[in-house]
């Protein structure tokens, strides 16, 4: 009796119901973004570069920012900015960005639902679409940074639901808005004309997608190649093990399949194509021929050598995702019909119907849990003084920016500082080369500022452990910071843990480190050897005071023993009474300016440092101290999808050295 009840309650409000899932998916899911945006979680620069279009755009310079030189239309070509524009004109802040891209995703489940009403009851119809909405892998999207690619799921769907209507100019319509979203969303138009050739649709239906998205792909290639001055996709060398042009990459594929099929068939792909489907239980197996509009751009995804893990935490199942829902859709309408399937995986499934109904919803729920920012992000709310930490010192270097200004910054800063004509990455002037491109990265303008957090050094060390262009430039890098602080004759005006500015005329000139045949005071603490290469001399607080704004302003001494080819870090913990780290934090030695590989034997390298912890942590703080640390791992994602180093292996190098915990 309670069952008819739902049933009957959910026939008579299918509307308010789905309206009032996409607004509460938008409410919950904006209100965590704005936790992680205002506590400086976007540090993977995407956010940064789009919100310097948008901001450039509204000013008259379209699709231009300084971050890569060069049009923007040169790394993707995305006309839909232009429609996205006048609700940025709103409120022209990065977060917009968030909050345009979450209503977008949130109204994907409109036209999933007009989908799945012409298949399935309306219980059903509700149930997968709300499935659409606790999927892990469109709200990893979602969580991070921000991209123009989501915005073609509401678009490919609705593209989709006209299709199934037979209403070509509607089709076409959303099909040509799609194809403002990004030059790959052509693939997907294209494979719809292979489809309608299929189910032997008139010649109107496949003739016109395919030879409007050929046209389209091959234009938005060549304007990509014009625009970035490269003459060709930059993009492409993410495939570049199949070789250095498209001419390579398609002589290798026909003279040397077997890579092919070795690259396609791997480990990391097969879980990439079972991650993909278990949110929705497998069903989009059963109905292979509704993932035909996505075939291509997921072979694109497989012949790229990335990550699995990566690929579902981000934006890149942006156009399959759809696809994975209407053959879900399709699968369930054929399990509830009373003619018997031919397929002996369905019957099977028929016969035991509410069993796959029990573990379809199980699914939906266990992946919600497992796979998506959600949880980690409610717990963050919650956890709000350990996220702040150090947002104070971010806030006071945003606050003392102007729009004026050309600043070059780290990954964290990029997105708060982005409204401005003249912003360029830090990451980009110490590799120094452009993105994909072995031309030179070159600031065109004077610098005013300089907004650093030096943890970003660490990242450059892993990344070149990893990256091959990365490792070749990764030893010259601290040079080129130098040239760009000297040229442009900045001072270190101030410091607080690892997050600092440099500017023009300071009055305040803050050194970080010196080179020095005898130490300049009396230090304190015990001489310790370091392995064979390092000696660790002894402390002293920095001009005779323990504490800067909470810090531990410290002077650190050192001796290189003989010229060391590796680059050491050094890891800060405070312990309880018990010995238990209760917090710890890597720090890069010599601030990645003056690296271990760059010191000279036998002078006295003195460092100073400004650590930090939390200051709920520091009552409970019963004893710090150091690690000289040789680190291994790799760039990664946390759970509110920002990026994260993943140490694999830490080498301990020699014995810790205690620090004067009594002054924080």
């Amino acid at each position: 009796m309670k069952t008819q009840k739902i049933t009957s309650y959910i026939e008579n409000h299918q509307k308010r119901i789905l309206w009032l899932a996409i607004f509460l998916f938008c409410i919950v899911v904006i209100s965590l973004l704005a936790v992680k945006f205002f506590n400086y979680g976007y540090n993977a620069i995407d956010l940064g570069i789009y919100n310097q279009i948008f901001y450039n755009s509204t000013q008259g310079e379209l699709f231009q920012f300084s971050i890569h030189p060069h049009s923007y239309l040169g790394d993707h070509f995305e006309l839909f900015i232009l429609i996205l524009l006048p609700f940025y004109y709103i409120w022209q802040s990065s977060f917009m960005l968030l909050i345009l891209q979450t209503v977008f995703i949130g109204l994907s489940a409109w036209p999933l639902y007009l989908i799945a009403k012409r298949k399935l009851s309306p219980t059903w119809s509700l149930i997968i679409t709300v499935a659409l909405l606790l999927n892990p892998f469109i709200l990893n999207m979602n969580f991070f940074e921000f991209h123009i690619l989501p915005f073609a799921i509401f678009l490919l769907l609705f593209t989709f639901y006209f299709y199934a209507q037979k209403k070509f100019f509607c089709f076409m319509v959303f099909s040509c808005l799609a194809l403002l979203v990004r030059e790959d969303v052509p693939l997907v138009i294209f494979m719809f004309g292979i489809l309608a050739l299929i189910e032997k649709r008139k010649w109107s239906w496949y003739l016109m997608p395919i030879i409007i998205s050929t046209a389209w792909f091959i234009g938005a290639i060549y304007m990509t190649g014009y625009l970035n001055q490269s003459g060709s996709y930059k993009f492409l060398s993410m495939y570049g093990w199949l070789g250095g042009s498209i001419q390579e990459m398609l002589i290798n594929i026909f003279t040397q399949p077997w890579l092919v099929i070795k690259q396609i068939f791997s480990l990391n792909n097969f879980f990439l194509v079972i991650g993909s489907c278990l949110p929705l239980a497998g069903l989009p197996f059963l109905k292979l021929k509704y993932l035909i509009p996505a075939c291509l751009v997921f072979i694109q995804l497989l012949l790229i050598q990335t990550s699995s893990v990566i690929v579902l935490q981000t934006h890149y199942l942006s156009l399959i995702i759809p696809f994975l829902f209407i053959a879900a859709i399709y699968a369930l309408e054929e399990l509830n019909r009373k003619k018997q399937p031919a397929s002996l995986i369905k019957q099977f499934i028929l016969k035991r119907r509410l069993l796959f109904s029990t573990i379809f919803i199980a699914a939906v729920i266990y992946s919600f849990l497992t796979f998506s920012p959600i949880i980690p992000g409610i717990i963050g709310l919650f956890n709000k003084p350990k996220i702040s930490y150090n947002t104070t010192q971010y806030e006071k270097i945003i606050n003392n920016t102007n729009k004026n200004e050309a600043i070059v910054a780290s990954f964290r800063f990029l997105p708060y500082i982005s409204n401005r004509p003249h912003l360029y990455s830090l990451h980009y002037s110490f590799q120094g080369k452009k993105q994909f491109s072995e031309e030179p990265y070159e600031i065109p303008v004077d610098i005013d500022k300089i907004a650093i957090d030096f943890g970003d050094f660490l990242i450059y060390h892993l990344q070149s452990q990893n990256i091959s262009s990365y490792k070749e430039n990764y030893s010259t890098g601290p040079d080129r910071i130098h040239d760009l602080i000297s040229q442009n004759n900045l001072n270190l005006s101030d410091i607080n843990d690892s997050i600092a500015v440099y500017e023009k005329n300071a009055d305040n000139k803050i050194v970080l480190y010196e080179i020095m045949d005898q130490p300049d005071h009396a230090i304190n603490g015990s001489e310790a050897a370091l392995g064979d290469a390092i000696t660790y001399l002894g402390w002293r607080f920095i001009n005779d005071q323990a504490t800067k704004n909470d810090s531990l302003a410290i002077s650190l001494f050192w001796q290189a023993q003989k010229k060391l080819a590796d680059n050491y870090q050094i890891k800060f913990q405070a312990e309880d009474k018990n010995g238990e780290v209760i917090f710890a934090k890597y720090y890069p030695l010599g601030y990645g300016l003056l690296p271990t590989s760059h010191w000279p034997p036998d002078k006295i390298i003195k460092t100073n440092y400004w650590f930090t912890v939390p200051n709920e942590i520091q009552p409970q703080i019963s004893q710090l101290n150091l690690r000289l640390v040789d680190i291994k791992g790799y760039m990664g994602l946390d759970g509110i999808r920002s990026a994260v180093m993943d140490i694999t292996e830490e080498k301990i190098i020699g014995p810790d050295i205690p620090l004067p915990y009594n002054t924080l």
